[in-house]
């Protein structure tokens, strides 16, 4: 079981309604679909600072 659903589990444990699990479900998935078309698309400082110290040892 992925670590969302036992996050769910416990909302309703605790009383929450399927429309409000349903709620916050839908954002997550925007959150986590946000976050990976950025890494898709983004090269990140650490990678930049990686090639950088590479290309002063190569040459």
């Amino acid at each position: 079981m992925k670590i969302r659903e036992k996050i769910y589990d416990e909302y309703r444990r605790l009383g929450m309604t399927e429309e409000q699990i349903k709620a916050i479900r839908k954002f997550d998935e925007g959150v986590e679909k946000s976050d990976r078309e950025f890494y898709e698309h983004t090269t990140l400082m650490c990678d930049l600072k990686k090639k950088k110290k590479k290309s002063y040892t190569e040459g």
